[in-house]
């Protein structure tokens, strides 16, 4: 009998760890889980992780009751356009694009990006960031971190989501118009992979497809790489407009490991639309 109870037991370890294995990984002290990381980083995820702890677990009720637009909504259009090099393309859009942190009800952290919309804090971003989220928070460029305040609209087809934030003089990108893409034509993204805050990335569009039959709209295929954090950031024009949010790549979304580089953005006149 005592040979059975040692292989139940071996069994019940066995089922123990699978179920709650990947969880474990961030019971390990936070400043200890990455040595990758530059120390900017290190630190920023310390304060991060601290103040997400402090927020109430409410974010779902706000995703469950999206407040759509108030009013007439305004997006920043450039009037005197000009090509612009790859320095002044990220110089002219850093301070638009932020980092979004969420918490889901295990306590495991995630990160990616959004852009800012609005002086008063909208912001779009990808929806599958949001999805199982219980805690929202959102890190501005200058090293501010402020809470969502509410979710006006998402299309989780088309992994868009609309947030707000409580924040004025906050500096909107411009829009471009995402129609006028071309195949082979040069886009830059800005986004946070593995955690490396506004990394900038330059490639071209390989192809744009159509997703419509299953919901999923019209998307950008892009050279421009993806990896987790990257998803909700900027995929931008030649000239510092926003063109797409990049979404997920077949390599990263199926694990399928000799496939490379077919990463999509959704179009950001696909992704204004669910506003309308």
């Amino acid at each position: 009998m005592k040979i059975y109870r040692y292989v139940i037991d071996g069994l019940v370890i066995l089922l123990a760890l699978f179920v709650f294995g990947p969880h474990l990984y961030y019971l390990l002290p936070y400043d200890y889980v990455d040595t990758t990381l530059p120390d900017d980083v290190a630190d920023y995820n310390i304060a991060m992780y601290t103040y997400l702890e402090s927020l109430p677990q409410d974010f779902q009720t706000l995703l469950a009751e999206p407040t759509g637009l108030t009013g007439t909504q305004r997006f920043r259009t450039q009037e005197n356009r000009s090509l612009l090099s790859a320095e002044e393309v990220y110089e002219q859009s850093k301070d638009s694009v932020v980092i979004i942190e969420t918490m889901d009800m295990y306590g495991d952290p995630y990160s990616g990006g959004g852009v800012v919309l609005s002086s008063d804090g909208l912001i779009v971003t990808s929806y599958h960031q949001l999805q199982d989220a219980e805690k929202v928070a959102v890190s501005l460029y200058d090293g501010s971190i402020v809470k969502v305040t509410d979710v006006v609209a998402y299309d989780e087809a088309l992994d868009i989501a609309f947030i707000k934030i409580d924040s004025v003089d906050l500096q909107p990108m411009p829009i471009g118009d995402s129609a006028l893409l071309s195949i082979g034509e040069r886009v830059y993204s800005i986004g946070h992979p593995e955690g490396f805050h506004h990394s900038f990335a330059e490639g071209v569009v390989s192809g744009i497809r159509d997703y419509s039959s299953r919901g999923e709209g019209i998307q950008i295929q892009m050279t421009n790489p993806i990896s987790a954090g990257n998803s909700g950031g900027a995929l931008l024009n030649t000239y510092g407009e926003l063109v797409g949010i990049p979404s997920w790549s077949l390599e990263y979304e199926d694990n399928i490991v000799s496939i490379q580089n077919l990463n999509f953005s959704i179009p950001i006149r696909e992704a204004l639309g669910i506003l309308e």
